[in-house]
């Protein structure tokens, strides 16, 4: 199965068992840090999965936080002797030595596809609010051209990715279980679109839609009440359902014809 990501990163206080766990998880990209200067080396946005000794550097746990600023996406799986607690410890999973093969693998696959279907995800949204962005606003005479491609190649691009994230989507979710799921959609944040002065964007917000087309949630509340807010926007004109994640795309008033974006 194609992944977007198969990083693993080990950080050890002991190299040799640290490196035996590079052997268990062979089909995976594994780095290894057992000091404090590797661990900067290798702390970036590129690692899926870290594998974390409790006594790594004094305090292994203490990785989390720069892990998870520069990486979102990642999980963790802490391991500790018996004797050790958890305290201020928020890893995905704990592990208590010594560690055995098959629960490791078995670990870092489930989190490997929880990381690949949020990354997919939010790729997947990304690409087709660009797409719909760029379909909608070209200026087009006849009103059945707006499914013509406005930007030549780059939009033929925006479809082509659309299509692959679609089925890896399709792929990850056949191996993903409702605790997986609601695992990622708990953590998955969609950046709103930039505020502008622009005068045409912020007229295009006042003529969002009153409920989705898709689902049928109720948009008649803005973004700035979070707490009852149905949608995302994505460009001018173009909103996301927050429950069905549906992209629904309004024209300007001038139009005569809508048409929504079709997932």
């Amino acid at each position: 199965m194609e992944l977007l990501t198969d990083i693993v990163t080990v950080f050890g206080q002991n190299r040799t068992r640290a490196e035996l766990y590079g052997l268990w998880l062979e089909g995976c990209e594994v780095r290894i840090a057992t000091t404090r200067s590797e661990a900067a080396d290798v702390i970036d946005g590129s690692t899926a999965v870290a594998i974390i000794d409790r006594g790594f550097g004094g305090d292994g746990p203490k990785l989390l936080e720069p892990l998870r600023k520069r990486a979102p996406h990642c999980r963790a799986v802490v391991t500790r002797d018996r004797s050790e607690g958890f305290p201020g410890v928020d890893p995905e999973y704990h592990l208590v030595t010594p560690v055995f093969e098959e629960d490791l693998q078995a670990i870092v696959e489930r989190l490997l596809g929880q990381v690949n279907y949020r990354l997919a995800l939010v790729e997947y949204y990304r690409a087709t609010g660009e797409l719909a962005s760029k379909e909608f606003v070209a200026d087009r005479a006849e009103g059945d051209s707006v499914r013509d491609d406005p930007d030549g190649d780059e939009a033929a691009e925006l479809r082509r990715r659309v299509a692959r994230l679609r089925r890896l989507l399709t792929e990850y979710r056949k191996r993903l279980d409702g605790e997986d799921v609601a695992a990622v959609m708990e953590s998955v944040t969609f950046q709103s679109a930039p505020e502008s002065t622009d005068s045409a964007e912020e007229s295009a917000s006042k003529h969002h839609p009153g409920s989705c087309s898709n689902c049928g949630r109720d948009w008649s509340v803005s973004e700035s009440d979070p707490e009852r807010a149905g949608f995302r926007q994505l460009g001018a004109r173009v909103w996301r359902c927050i429950d069905c994640g549906h992209v629904q795309m309004r024209p300007d008033p001038s139009h005569q014809r809508v048409s929504p974006y079709e997932r």
